[in-house]
This record gives C-alpha cells, sequence and structure tokens, in this order.
C-alpha cells in the first residue's frame, strides 16, 4: 500500500481581499465612487499635462515673446507677420528656422504620445465602471427578455419535438452574446456611449420579443417548413403558368 499526502491539493477559499477593487465584485455605489474619484485623476492629469505642454516648445517660445512685448509696451508695433519675416532671412537662417520647427513639432509630438496613453488607460477605467454599473440592470432585464422571446417561441414551433426550441433558444442567445460583448467593448474603448453600448443588446432582445409576441397571438408558421416549401411551390407554379 501506498499512501499519498493530499493535503497540498486540498481546497482553499481565495482570499477575498485580493479582488475587493475589481469593478465586478463591487455594488452600484462603490462603482459610483470608484468612478468620481477616477474622473477627477483624470481631470487632474489633463491639467498637469496641458500645462506642461505650454511651458515647453513651441509654446513656451511664444509665451516668452507675449511676456516681452508686455515688459516692453510696445503697443505700437505692428502685427507679426511670419511669412515676410521668414522671407527677408537669408538661406542659412531659413534653415535653421526650419530646423528649430521641426524639433519642437517633433518634442511636442512625443510629449503629446507619451501622455495621451497614460490618459487613455484612465480613461477605459472609467468607462469599465460605467459599463459595470449599466451591466447590473441590464443582465436583471435580459432574463426577464428571454422569457419574452421563449414563451411566444414555443407557441410558434410546435413541429421538431423538443430538439427544434432548444436550436433556436441557443441560436438567440449566441447572437445575444455576440452582441452584448461587442457593445460594451465599444463602450469600453469610447467608440459609443456607456448607455449605447451596454442597452443595445436589450433593445434588440426587446424588439425580437415584441415581434415573436406579436407572431404568437397571430399563430405565425415562420417556423413551420411546410408554410415555406407550400410558398415555393406556388411561385413556381406562378412561373409555369406564364
Amino acid at each position: 500500500q501506498i499512501i499519498v499526502e493530499i493535503n497540498n491539493y486540498k481546497f482553499d477559499r481565495t482570499n477575498e481581499n485580493l479582488f475587493k477593487d475589481s469593478e465586478r465584485m463591487q455594488n452600484i455605489d462603490q462603482l459610483a465612487k470608484s468612478r468620481d474619484s477616477l474622473d477627477k485623476q483624470r481631470q487632474y492629469k489633463v491639467s498637469i499635462y496641458l500645462s506642461g505642454f505650454l511651458h515647453t516648445g513651441y509654446f513656451r517660445k511664444a509665451n516668452e515673446i507675449d511676456t516681452t512685448l508686455k515688459t516692453k509696451a510696445l503697443e505700437k508695433l505692428e502685427t507679426f507677420k511670419f511669412d515676410s519675416t521668414y522671407k527677408s532671412l537669408d538661406n542659412r537662417m531659413k534653415m535653421q528656422v526650419v530646423d528649430n520647427a521641426l524639433s519642437s513639432a517633433q518634442s511636442a509630438q512625443q510629449y503629446i504620445t507619451s501622455n495621451s496613453w497614460d490618459l487613455q488607460l484612465n480613461t477605459e477605467q472609467i468607462n469599465r465602471m460605467g459599463v459595470e454599473m449599466n451591466k447590473k440592470f441590464t443582465l436583471s432585464l435580459a432574463a426577464l427578455l428571454f422569457f419574452f422571446i421563449g414563451a411566444p417561441l414555443g407557441a410558434i414551433i410546435r413541429k421538431g419535438g423538443f430538439g427544434m426550441p432548444i436550436v433556436v433558444s441557443v441560436l438567440f442567445f449566441i447572437a445575444y452574446y455576440i452582441i452584448s460583448i461587442t457593445g460594451e467593448k465599444f463602450a469600453r474603448e469610447g467608440v459609443w456611449s456607456i448607455f449605447a453600448g451596454t442597452w443595445f443588446s436589450s433593445f434588440i432582445l426587446l424588439a425580437i420579443g415584441i415581434f415573436l409576441s406579436y407572431k404568437s397571438m397571430n399563430e405565425s408558421q415562420m417556423f413551420n417548413t411546410d408554410a415555406y416549401v407550400q410558398f415555393f411551390k406556388r411561385i413556381v407554379r406562378f412561373k409555369q403558368r406564364k
């Protein structure tokens, strides 16, 4: 007999504190507070980045020129015209001006690119909080909408036994899942608004439920294959008569 100790393989409950900061583990009040704090943090970062951008590169030179003009009180100076000033320079100075302009533009581009990633991540975190807040309602509503679809669907599908309704129901669920995750992805990335991205799939289910309820009340034959066969036979007969 060989005895193997399995104490190291026993089930241990994971510490909940490891996931308490996840948006999926928070309630609506916690999500609202987290979203507000993240929004304030983003606004603070925007002000810091904008202040740093305006005091570097081209904008810094422009501010220095404005300060110089104000200190000298030259109110009667004519408006600065770049084209005429640039044309009055010799070729060497023109090349130097162009090089300085390119250097300032590249520096500004690098500054904006490096900081935009940080702001984008912060924006996606805010959008995820908003998506989870709306999912608290959309997931509950989806259960009611699927019942709203399943009841008339069972009345419409009279043939096929137990398998046909299950196949159609699975197809509806797959379509809902694809639309739902696509809308949430667009909402997190800022392509759609949070409301549109999270509630779009629910609106689709509601429209389908209303349509199926209407068809069920009117005893529709939309899932009856014999009705489609008869329809195509009538078309063939009509063409043969012509």
